[in-house]
């Protein structure tokens, strides 16, 4: 999130991203399968771009998670200030 919020220009990053991760456990290891923020503060086209590069990045992060069941379509709603 950070990573896409620095290529805001400065007086365009103040503000919030909102969403909502859902994750996957599957044989030991939690993923996220689908990520869908709302960028509030920076508008039009910086918006979109932060959208989609905090979206593209999220989806497929993963790390261990042994002795979890597995699991499909587990949400897990974020909310992250940027500046």
């Amino acid at each position: 999130m950070w990573a896409c919020a620095a290529q805001l220009p400065r007086p365009g990053r103040a503000g919030r991203v909102e969403g909502q991760l859902e994750v996957a456990v599957r044989g030991g290891q939690v993923a996220i399968v689908k990520a869908m923020f709302v960028v509030h503060g920076p508008e039009g086209q910086d918006a979109d771009d932060l959208r989609q590069c905090a979206e593209r990045a999220a989806i497929g992060l993963a790390t261990a998670s042994p002795g979890e069941p597995d699991l499909d379509g587990y949400a897990i709603h974020v909310s992250y200030a940027i500046r």
